[in-house]
């Protein structure tokens, strides 16, 4: 479990010479994430999602409040050393990928890295891409964004994490490929803890178990995905699910 209270986080944006001025980009946050299931994080692009993933994950700091993690009984103040407890996946694969190595370059450095068997890695990489064999000997630049994100997602699960936190992991995925990893994630967490972060409330909705709705930095609003779903008690939930795509009906 992992518990956040009064998280605060606070960035010095400059103005011009010699001004400037703070944005909260975390403002007082509690927050439970219980062992297994999937707890979604959901807000307009600029909510504060981001540094929240960061500070979740041991990324970045917090200037107030306390982060808990407890791990087989024990709670600890900071993620335990030389353990896979956590693993974060970045949005932007572009960044976390070596464009200029190939994908077997990447499996085989994350097995190594955590004493992992590269059987075991391609297992992992086999349950993201069912045909993961032709993909092995291509280079990162020849992959689609999509293919990319996915291929960090499996790297991720190459450790065994208990926590895997999901910055908009997949918006790079077309319909089918996004459903199809969607489903994984509900698989899988029956025995990892999933923090999944996204702007669309029905991707959330689909996915997770409990919703958190951000705000400018704050919990707008918490509670399970089903009565969540029935009843929004803030005008940030309510417009996430008014703005929402849906086939059902057309803009006019």
């Amino acid at each position: 479990m992992i518990r956040l209270e009064k998280i605060t986080k606070t960035y010095k944006i400059r103005e011009g010479t010699f001004k400037w001025h703070n944005l909260n980009a975390v403002d007082n946050v509690n927050m439970d994430i219980y062992d297994n299931g999937v707890t979604g994080i959901c807000g307009v692009s600029g909510s504060g999602k981001t540094t929240l993933a960061s500070i979740i994950s041991g990324y970045d700091s917090y200037d107030s409040g306390t982060v808990s993690y407890t791990v087989n009984g024990m709670t600890y103040h900071k993620i335990p050393e030389n353990t896979n407890y956590i693993r974060n996946v970045f949005q932007d694969p572009y960044i976390s990928l070596n464009a200029g190595m190939d994908v077997m370059w990447h499996i085989e450095r994350t097995a190594k890295l955590n004493g992992v068997t590269m059987e075991n890695a391609l297992k992992k990489l086999g349950m993201v891409f069912y045909d993961y064999n032709i993909y092995l000997g291509r280079k990162i630049d020849t992959l689609s964004g999509g293919e990319r994100q996915k291929l960090a997602f499996a790297i991720s699960l190459i450790p065994d994490p208990e926590v895997i936190v999901l910055d908009e992991p997949f918006s790079m995925l077309d319909t089918i490929n996004l459903f199809i990893m969607l489903k994984l994630l509900r698989k899988l967490s029956d025995n990892i803890s999933i923090v999944y972060l996204d702007n669309s409330i029905n991707r959330i909705l689909f996915v997770s178990d409990y919703v958190y709705i951000i705000d400018h930095g704050k919990v707008a609003e918490s509670n399970t995905t089903d009565n969540f779903a029935i009843k929004q008690n803030s005008s940030t939930g309510r417009k996430l699910i008014e703005c929402s795509p849906s086939i059902f009906k057309r803009i006019e």
